[in-house]
């Protein structure tokens, strides 16, 4: 791949990149291909419109997908940044790392529950940023979050409660017969519905294109240069 120096520390970077991997430093348009073969329009529509502007094939540049190396480190530097907006490469290479990681430690007795906190609080900000860049309506990111937390605490709950006295917790008659058991159930089931259905919802955005617009909330697209 093509590199350039970055102008404000001097490493060779991917002349592709948004910003330096070193020193953060964001890469000026200039440093993007403006070949006709780099020209594509969002979701293959013919036109957008934008200010009263037509936006078509002639005038939105596509800046080329994110690597692994360059998902990561641009999403690792942005873990505060929920106001912001992330393209699907970045946000998907994010959440695969995650799951990968995830997947290796999650059986380890006590620290295999912490893991999905850790995952969850490493995907809080990237998932409403991928929200913000299609755009999503303002409720999708923290209904979908939130009840994916309380599917957590349940979930985390309910692993503690089995190791504490699985004899009490998962005996049916001590089900049928305490009411603190059964709301405890009704309430888990609940919830996990809730996080199905919120999932489902956010999971049709997540896999959308970017919109080549600029969004005077969240800046510019990250994927489209107008």
């Amino acid at each position: 791949m093509e590199q350039i120096k970055c102008p404000e520390c001097g490493e060779n970077i991917s002349k592709f990149a948004l910003t330096c991997p070193n020193c953060g430093y964001p890469i000026t348009e200039t440093s993007f291909p403006t070949s006709e073969n780099c020209i594509d329009s969002h979701k293959n529509e013919n036109q957008y419109w934008s200010n009263g502007v037509s936006l078509t094939n002639e005038n939105v540049r596509k800046i080329p997908t994110l690597n692994l190396i360059e998902a990561i480190t641009l999403a690792s530097r942005r873990l505060a940044d929920t106001s912001g907006r992330s393209r699907r490469s970045e946000y998907w290479w994010w959440s695969l790392t995650l799951g990968i990681i995830g997947s290796g430690i999650a059986f380890i007795p006590y620290i295999g529950y912490t893991i999905y906190i850790i995952q969850y609080i490493l995907m809080y900000s990237i998932t409403f940023r991928r929200l913000h860049d299609v755009p999503a309506p303002e409720w999708i990111a923290p209904t979908y979050l939130y009840s994916y937390l309380a599917t957590i605490f349940f979930t985390v709950l309910l692993l503690t409660l089995k190791e504490i006295d699985s004899h009490y917790f998962f005996n049916t008659y001590e089900m049928e017969s305490n009411g603190f058991l059964m709301i405890f159930y009704i309430l888990y089931f609940i919830v996990i519905i809730l996080t199905v259905v919120f999932a489902a919802i956010a999971l049709y955005y997540l896999i959308q294109d970017s919109n080549p617009i600029a969004d005077s909330k969240h800046g510019p697209s990250p994927k489209y240069i107008i």
